[in-house]
């Protein structure tokens, strides 16, 4: 069905679905990263800036930045949006990178599986987002 430039398709319950899951699973990653590793890490002795932790937060006060802006320049390229698209663009190569060093370093227990795991959640995220074609986050493209 389709009606001047909308055009809509039936959409498999299973699909609908395993979209959302990712969504979600991306979201627990990206909470993961932000919040819980910093204090595994240092319950653990281990350096706490990790990269998928800098690059997260980095999104998130970039983004809290960028809404703190007049709605009028939201389309426009500013250097809060600009630096949300860089921060939106090294969030995928921090994830990999967060996944490497889990595994380099792992332990006895789960919590190296823990980081694996958040770390594969924000790539799948990630290239979700990338396929909608929303991936570096620049707001002044749509």
């Amino acid at each position: 069905m389709a009606s001047g430039m909308l055009g809509l398709r039936r959409v498999h319950a299973v699909e609908w679905a395993a979209t959302w899951a990712v969504v979600a699973a991306g979201a627990a990653g990206l909470r993961y990263t932000t919040f819980a590793l910093p204090w595994r890490c240092h319950r653990r002795r281990r350096r706490l800036a990790q990269p998928a932790t800098v690059a997260a937060r980095g999104l998130l006060l970039s983004g809290l930045v960028a809404a703190r802006m007049p709605w009028q320049q939201l389309a426009e390229a500013s250097a809060a949006n600009v630096v949300v698209s860089a921060w939106s663009l090294l969030l995928p190569a921090a994830a990999v990178w967060l996944g490497v060093l889990a595994v380099q370093q792992r332990q006895v227990g789960a919590a190296w599986r823990l980081e694996v795991a958040a770390a594969w959640a924000v790539l799948a995220l990630s290239a979700m987002l990338a396929t909608f074609g929303l991936l570096p986050i620049a707001p002044w493209r749509w």
